[in-house]
Parts: C-alpha cells; sequence; structure tokens
C-alpha cells in the first residue's frame, strides 16, 4: 500500500478526530513495590485519546531556511512519549519478541488476558534475556529460561525455583530487586506502543499523553487494518529518514520511473513554514511553482510521527481534463476529488538505525475510500505490496546510507557538511534546529554507544547488508514470512517433481528404443508394467512437457524467493 500512493499528498480541510487507543501500563521501574505498582497500575487503565488536527490553507508567511524555527526555553523528552514499536498482527502471542529502542533491548510478551507486556531484556537475577525464555499463558506470566524465574504482568517475581523452602522463596519474592523492569504499553491502530522512561512516575505521565493515532487510521476503510503497515528497520538513523520524508523536491530524480515518478516532469516546490510547535514540532507547506498542481503539509510530531497531508485544492485549468480516479492519487494531482497522504511512525532503535512504519492513504472529498484505488490496494497480498515497497524504497537507501556514513565521520556538523541554498530544505534545516533548540542535540542512546565509532561500526555495511530485505522486514512480517514459506514450498515441490517426470520420461523413451532394437533385452516385468500403467512408452512426450513445466515453475519460485531476501538495484536514467 505505501508503494501505491507513495508519492502522494492530497487536499483535506480541517479535519479533527479522536482515535481510540487502548492503553496497558506496565509496572514501571524496578524499586518500586510491587503490589503498590499494581494498584496504580489498575487505576491509570485508561489513556488520554489522541487527537490529531489536519490543518486549513496556510498563510502567505514565506521566511528564509535561517529564521524559520522559534527559539524557546522549552525541552524535549526524547523518554517521555510514545514509540510504535511493532505492528501487533506481526507479534507471536506464544512466545517472547524481542525489539530494540533507544539503544535499549525490551521483550515484549502477552499475558493470560492477551495484553502487550514490555519489560527491560534482562532478568534482574544474572541478567539472562528474558526474550529467550518461555510464555506461561495459562498463568499469565513470563520465565526465564535460565534459572526458572517467573514474572507476573506488572514485572513482580512469582517464583524463585532454587529457594530453599516457601518462606525464603516468599521474601525473596518480595524484594524489590526481584522485580523485572516493566514500562508502559498501549495498543493503538495496530501498533503496540512503548514509554520508554525509568521515572516513578511513568505510569502517570504515560496515561495522561496521548498515543498519536490518525483519524485516517480509525477503521479498516482507508487503510484495512490486515497488512496496514509495511515495518522495516533501516540501516540509517532516525533523523536521515525524517530529512528524507520533509524533502518532497527529491522524489522525482530519487525515484524516477517508479511509480510514475519522472526527473524529465520535475516542478520547483516551495516550502513555508505554517506552525512552529516548539518541542511538539512544526508544519510545513509544500507550495508546487504551478499552481495547477495540489501541494502538501509536511507534519513533524516528535519523536515517532511524521505526515504528508493533502494541501488546498489547485486551481484548475482552463479545460479540466476527466479525472483518472487512483492515477491521480500521484504528485502533483489536479483533481481536487482525489485526496491522499502518507503515515510514516520511526522510532530510533540503535545509533545509525531506525525502525519505520509505513502506510498510505486515498480518498474522495468525503474521506471515503476511493473505489478504484480500494478495489487495487484490496486484490493484491500485503506481500507484494511489501516487495513493491522494498523496489520504491530502494531509491533512496543508496543515498541515505552512504550520506549518514559520512555525515557522522565529518563531525556530524550539518551547518558544516550541508550547503541548502533553496528553500527546498527549508523543513530539514528546521528539523536540525529543532534537535540542536529542543531535544539536546541529538537521541540519548546509552554512554556506551555514544561517539562516532559506533555509529560507524553500524553503518559499516556492504550494499547487500543494506538491503537485505529478509533480516530488515521479512522475518518481523507475518504475510511475508508466511509467503516466502510457501514460495520456499513450491519451488521444492517443483523442483521433486521436474525430477521424477523428467527421470520417468528418460525411462520411458529408453524402454520404447530398446524394446524397439531389441525386444529381448528388457525385462519382462518392465514391459508389464508399461502395459498394465497406461502406456508407458507413450508417455515419454507428456512426462517431458511436465516435466519442463515443473522446472520453469521452480526457477521462478527461486527468483520470487530471492526477492525476499535481496535484488540489485539499476537506476533507470534520466
Amino acid at each position: 500500500m505505501l508503494l501505491q500512493q507513495s508519492s502522494t499528498i492530497r487536499g483535506l480541510g480541517k479535519a479533527t478526530e479522536l482515535a481510540h487507543v487502548r492503553c496497558i501500563h506496565g509496572a514501571g521501574v524496578r524499586g518500586v513495590r510491587p503490589l503498590r505498582h499494581h494498584a496504580a497500575h489498575e487505576r491509570l487503565r485508561r489513556c488520554r485519546i489522541a487527537e490529531v488536527k489536519v490543518e486549513s490553507p496556510v498563510t502567505d508567511k514565506n521566511p528564509t531556511t535561517e529564521t524559520e524555527t522559534s527559539h524557546t526555553a522549552d525541552t524535549f523528552s526524547w523518554t517521555k512519549a510514545w514509540y510504535p514499536v511493532a505492528a501487533v498482527e506481526n507479534l507471536d502471542a506464544a512466545k517472547p519478541n524481542k525489539v530494540t529502542l533507544l539503544g535499549k533491548d525490551y521483550v515484549l510478551w502477552a499475558d493470560a488476558a492477551g495484553q502487550w507486556r514490555c519489560f527491560e531484556d534482562r532478568c534482574p537475577h544474572r541478567l539472562a534475556t528474558l526474550s529467550d525464555g518461555l510464555v506461561d499463558k495459562q498463568r499469565g506470566e513470563i520465565v526465564c529460561a535460565y534459572h526458572g524465574w517467573r514474572f507476573q504482568g506488572d514485572g513482580k517475581c512469582t517464583a524463585i525455583p532454587q529457594a530453599l523452602d516457601a518462606t525464603s522463596a516468599a521474601t525473596a519474592c518480595a524484594s524489590k530487586r526481584s522485580c523485572a523492569t516493566a514500562l508502559p504499553t498501549a495498543e493503538g491502530a495496530g501498533l503496540l506502543w512503548v514509554w520508554p522512561d525509568l521515572a516513578p512516575t511513568a505510569a502517570a505521565d504515560s496515561a495522561a499523553t496521548a498515543v498519536p493515532v490518525l483519524p485516517q487510521l480509525q477503521d479498516d476503510k482507508l487503510v484495512p487494518l490486515q497488512g496496514r503497515w509495511m515495518t522495516r528497520d533501516l540501516p540509517y538513523s532516525w533523523d536521515f529518514f525524517v530529512e528524507n520524508v520533509m524533502d518532497p523536491t527529491h522524489v522525482d530524480f530519487a525515484h524516477h520511473g517508479v511509480a510514475g515518478f519522472d526527473a524529465t516532469k520535475f516542478v520547483t516546490q516551495d516550502l513555508r513554514l505554517h506552525q512552529d510547535r516548539g518541542p511538539a514540532g512544526f508544519v510545513y507547506q509544500v507550495v508546487p511553482s504551478d499552481p495547477h498542481k495540489r501541494g502538501s503539509y509536511i507534519h513533524f510530531n516528535p519523536p515517532s510521527l511524521v505526515t504528508l497531508q493533502p494541501g488546498p485544492d489547485p486551481e484548475p485549468r482552463p479545460q479540466q481534463r476527466k479525472s483518472r480516479g487512483a492515477d491521480d492519487a500521484r504528485p502533483g494531482s489536479e483533481d481536487p476529488n482525489v485526496l491522499s497522504g502518507l503515515i510514516f511512525y520511526i522510532a530510533p532503535t540503535k545509533p545509525g538505525w531506525c525502525r519505520l512504519h509505513g502506510t498510505s492513504w486515498v480518498a474522495d472529498r468525503a474521506m471515503q475510500p476511493l473505489k478504484t484505488a480500494s478495489l487495487f490496494t484490496n486484490a493484491m497480498p500485503t506481500w507484494v505490496k511489501h516487495i513493491l515497497g522494498f523496489e520504491f524504497f530502494a531509491g533512496d537507501d543508496v543515498f541515505l546510507g552512504a550520506a549518514a556514513k559520512k555525515y557522522v565521520a565529518e563531525g556530524g556538523d550539518w551547518r558544516k557538511s550541508y550547503y541548502t541554498p533553496t528553500r527546498a530544505d527549508a523543513a530539514i534545516v528546521a528539523m536540525r534546529k529543532w534537535m540542536e533548540n529542543h531535544a539536546g542535540g541529538g537521541i540519548p542512546f546509552p554512554e556506551h554507544m555514544q561517539g562516532a565509532s559506533t555509529v560507524l561500526a553500524n553503518l559499516n555495511l556492504t550494499p547487500r547488508q543494506a538491503m537485505d530485505r529478509y533480516s530488515q522486514h521479512v522475518q518481523h512480517c507475518s504475510h511475508c514470512k508466511a509467503a516466502l514459506s510457501k514460495t520456499q514450498a513450491v519451488a521444492a515441490a517443483a523442483l521433486a517433481t521436474a525430477v521424477a517426470a523428467l527421470a520417468a520420461a528418460c525411462l520411458a523413451a529408453s524402454v520404447r528404443a530398446t524394446a524397439a532394437l531389441s525386444p529381448a533385452a528388457v525385462p519382462g516385468w518392465l514391459l508389464g508394467v508399461a502395459g498394465a500403467g497406461g502406456q508407458l512408452f507413450g508417455l515419454a512426450g507428456p512426462l517431458l512437457l511436465l516435466g519442463l513445466a515443473a522446472a520453469g515453475v521452480h526457477v521462478v519460485a527461486k527468483k520470487l524467493e530471492g526477492l525476499f531476501h535481496y535484488r540489485e538495484f539499476t537506476r533507470p536514467a534520466f
């Protein structure tokens, strides 16, 4: 789905909606008494719903890139925020699931009620990884497989098998040091969200903070919940992906020849500050130089949400052509009745890497699904959309990984490394200034991960590693993993069929030729099989065709299997 409308931002008027989010608050921090915290957890079960506003037409303000973002004393806290860590449909409730966020490893697991919990991926006993443990669904507990310690959803330890008796076990389990470190969680828009803060007020803070769910994601109408998200671990840092999304003028060039983009038809675009929200981000308007083409709004809602929403209606041409329906859901659409947008949730995982959850939508002016686009989208298997998404991302991958390495190697100072003389880069400059003025200059990864050497080590990848589809996406995606398994089964079955059919064809032809030259040289039992089995002699031709067809299916299946792993990118000429 991300590819089909990936290049699109069309006009939407003012829309404000509320998105329902189910919250599940974890036990917070190690050091809080388990029973008291559990009570607090029950009181804070409901999370404030998110209100997302899509702005109306912009003003004529046209600032320079050096004075766009106001300077305030307000600061943004990277840990006091909701982050999407996984698509719920891709999580396995029967076992622990490992994720990484802000340089720390966490384990996700579902309790007896089906609520997803998040713990630091460490057992308080001797630091074994809980993600390599077990989930006891009956008791609603996660079990450390190293020594059998058990933990309930709020992090309280419930069993220490090494204790000599019940009294010593109860004493040990009552200690705050026996607790696993639990974090608040929430479900919304098909994603699992984590609040990665270890302060004693984490449960209350997370309950008071909205999970950023857009109105387009409230139901299955515009973006079906099944297969909604294209999830990928990107081999470049959070800031470089955010920059890429905020750069509408790269699309025609970097993605030339894909999804209708054409560098030879590039239209200059002006980026104008629409709203400065201080530490809460900003909104920019993208204004095409051709007034007959629709622009867009870039919404930056840190730390995880960047959206491209439709801009004001374009001016009609003297002779307005007939709408092409879904074909108009592309950059520079001239049809005022076609609206579309892109939604990106990005979570920093480790230095030099981030995790993306992306999707797109297309609608009419009443925000109802566009019929032609919906038919096309619903008919296409999810795994095909994801494979096509990789074809689209490839145009960016070859640049962003290399640029991220150069940026770090040159000292990580955008003012020295970047030359941005036009307003096409206004939103990128604003994002860099936002990080300086409000966000401490960068993502606060653990101290042992700081430094250019760590980032460069994480980015030191071969082209194949940088575009490894399996490790970055397929292994985490239930749709693609199932499709890959079926493809491998088809390839194996086709190979076996081809070998058997071709062997039988050769045998039939050999027996027939031998029998014609010297009937006595053919064993009687073989002649009997031939006669009783339906004229084996005459089946040589059909068996040969079957074998060749099966071999062809095997070759196609193996090529398709390769698309789940890697495909070398070849850029078409402009």
